[in-house]
């Protein structure tokens, strides 16, 4: 979970992820493969510590846009644009969702309030 309303890098926030751009906006981080390409090897990863091996990867993209416009630190967001992106990766074992990385980004805490804000784990404090 992060919020990227203070990242200092513009073309970052602003050109990569997609933040305060139209829904038809071509995001590069949108586009189908790009996180499975970055954070599929750390799923493999996972699933080799206890010697399990991942037989199918499923990866799924969703964006958020604002409800009202607001300012950052970095820009202007403006309603109807996006303003966050969550992208997850299931790993299956033997047909059962086993291993996911849950990657949720916003440019501002209320946006996508029902998708994680929290690390939820047994491990989590």
């Amino acid at each position: 979970m992060f919020n990227y309303a203070t990242y200092p890098d513009r073309e970052a926030v602003y050109e990569i992820l997609g933040f305060g751009k139209l829904p038809e906006f071509s995001a590069f981080a949108a586009t189908a493969g790009v996180f499975r390409f970055g954070w599929g090897p750390v799923l493999q990863q996972l699933a080799a510590g206890p010697g399990t091996h991942i037989d199918d990867i499923a990866e799924n993209v969703e964006r958020g846009a604002a409800e009202e416009s607001f300012d950052t630190p970095t820009g202007h967001i403006a309603a109807g644009t996006i303003a966050a992106m969550r992208s997850t990766l299931t790993g299956y074992v033997d047909g059962k969702p086993t291993f996911v990385i849950d990657h949720a980004t916003r440019m501002h805490d209320d946006i996508a309030s029902d998708w994680p804000h929290k690390l939820s784990s047994p491990l989590a404090p």
